[in-house]
């Protein structure tokens, strides 16, 4: 076992506690910063996901014909790769929020 030993003089307690004190809440500051940073990343990653039209309509809790018309109408925007269909997350959520505006209009 490895044992460090300090020697510190001239100092008063206070002081002491001080300088710890403020080292310790910049390096928590820079950590919040950090988790900040990621946590804003993966809520953009998360909202970039592409989700199938089951996985959309369930998400929806509506009926892929719904789907289908939403789609149809230019209220939702779909991506092809290959022969299926994909829904962005953020278009979804995006949409939820222009229809909620729709019939909040419309009362």
């Amino acid at each position: 076992m490895i044992t460090k030993t300090i020697q510190i003089d001239n100092i008063s307690v206070d002081e002491l506690t001080d300088k710890i004190a403020v080292n310790l809440l910049s390096k928590a500051v820079n950590l919040l910063s950090k988790i900040e940073v990621y946590l804003n990343d993966y809520a953009v990653k998360k909202n970039e996901a592409l989700m199938t039209r089951t996985e959309t309509a369930d998400y929806l809790r509506i009926n892929l014909s719904t789907l289908h018309y939403w789609t149809k109408n230019g209220y939702l925007n779909q991506y092809g790769i290959g022969n299926r269909r994909y829904y962005k997350k953020e278009d979804i959520l995006n949409c939820l929020i222009k229809r909620k505006i729709k019939i909040i209009q419309t009362v």
